[in-house]
């Protein structure tokens, strides 16, 4: 039997494109054109402020129900992910990896926003009657079923336009939370637990660049103890 010695071959993997990051600033602006939203688009403002405080993905959003959420302790249990199948519809499962089931910490104020959606969703429901489907779901249609994954992308598309903001995608308001948490100082092993990675390699690969340049920023500050004259305890260093 003859042997191809190129199946021995190990190829090198391809170098990563860079992922497009919204900034800081593009977010805050984003931030206060939600903050306007009302009516059946509040339910996306919900969406995408969760989206941008919990590095969650959009299956993960999609399947997130109010029971997920301990509103006391500020804390939200992903434990499920929605997405739509050929000839199924809409079904929930488990998340991507037995890593994704984690609880993510939020802020008081995205608390108290999913306390008002709540009740503006208890209102709506009343609205319609018989006609709602039930469910415990955040995201859902008109009607009470859950919310289809183009859904969101289409109302960003288009609040884009609307306000001149560039267009990158849902998931880049993941990238830019893990971003903020590598220049944040935080180590690989926390950012990937947050992003609910499997692995820690895994996340290094997606991000190289990003903890390669906060490491950069980080070496600096040797630089700034050797040059403003004090020693590594932090006392000024006498003349001579």
């Amino acid at each position: 039997m003859q042997f191809n010695p190129c199946k021995a071959v190990t190829l090198p993997r391809p170098n990563q494109k860079e992922r497009e990051v919204y900034t800081v600033e593009e977010a805050q602006k984003l931030l206060e054109i939600l903050d306007c939203e009302k009516g059946d688009d509040f339910k996306y403002a919900v969406f995408f402020k969760l989206a941008m405080y919990s590095a969650a993905r959009r299956g993960e959003l999609l399947g997130a129900e109010f029971s997920d959420f301990d509103f006391e302790n500020g804390l939200w249990e992903i434990k499920r992910s929605s997405s739509w199948q050929k000839g199924k519809g809409m079904v929930a499962g488990s998340p991507k990896t037995k890593s994704s089931e984690r609880c993510i910490k939020l802020p008081q104020h995205i608390i108290d926003m999913m306390l008002a959606f709540r009740e503006y969703q208890n209102a709506e429901k009343a609205k319609i009657g018989s006609q709602w489907v039930e469910h415990d779901r955040l995201f859902t249609t008109w009607c009470g079923r859950p919310m289809y994954p183009d859904a969101p992308t289409k109302f960003f598309k288009r609040l884009c336009k609307k306000s001149g903001l560039k267009f990158v995608g849902i998931h880049s308001w993941r990238h830019f939370a893990a971003t903020c948490m590598v220049f944040a100082g935080n180590d690989v092993r926390t950012v990937s637990g947050v992003l609910g990675h499997s692995v820690p390699s895994t996340t290094m690969n997606l991000y190289l660049h990003s903890f390669q340049k906060a490491q950069a920023i980080a070496t600096g500050a040797i630089a700034t103890a050797l040059e403003s004259g004090r020693t590594v305890s932090g006392e000024k260093r006498e003349s001579a």
